[in-house]
Order: C-alpha cells, then structure tokens, then sequence
C-alpha cells in the first residue's frame, strides 16, 4: 500500500496560497493586484484555486519506501566515499592543463 506524505513544499505552498486568497476575498482587489493589469475581481479565486491544486498535489505524492535511505545517504557498501586530493584539483583544471579561472 502507498504511503503518503502530508508535510511537503506542495501542501506548504498551498495552505499559503488558500490564505492568501480567503484574505484577498475578505479585502479585495487592494490585496491581491497584478502592477499594470485592470482587476478583474477573480485573482483571490485564482489563488484559491491554485492552491487546492498544490494541496491535492501534496496529499497526493507518495512517500518514499520505509527503510529505503536517501540516495546521498551511503554507498551500497556502507563506506562514505573519499576523492583524493588530486582529483579535486583535476577537476578545477581545464581541457588544456591550465587553470580555468585565469580565463
């Protein structure tokens, strides 16, 4: 069965976005405008709408598996990986032996 997750940026976004448009309902077109646009009276809905979209889309996002790491977490092998010193600086050099930043 697919777990889901409830707390994401989706669901954040769209509890803002439903505030954000009862509070534009209650005031009016003087809270919620877009510079140089005619108010047309249906921004606060628009918000509101928007955001139960991101709330569906957040209720909606399954949760990774339980006891499955992130993939930054460790290695199959449970060794963090080390980069040698000179692999670093190899990679800061350019295709042509010169340092890339002096250009």
């Amino acid at each position: 069965m697919a777990r889901f997750r409830w707390l994401s940026t989706f669901t954040l976004l769209g509890i803002l976005l439903v505030i954000l448009g009862i509070v534009g309902k209650v005031l009016g077109p003087r809270f919620i405008y877009d510079p140089g646009q005619v108010p047309d009276g249906n921004e606060a809905w628009a918000y509101i709408a928007v955001g139960v979209l991101m709330l569906l889309n957040g209720f909606l996002s399954p949760a990774p598996p339980e006891g499955d790491p992130p993939s930054s977490a460790r290695p199959a092998n449970g060794r963090t990986a080390t980069v040698p010193a000179s692999s670093a600086v190899a990679s800061r050099v350019g295709d042509h032996g010169t340092d890339s930043r002096s250009h």
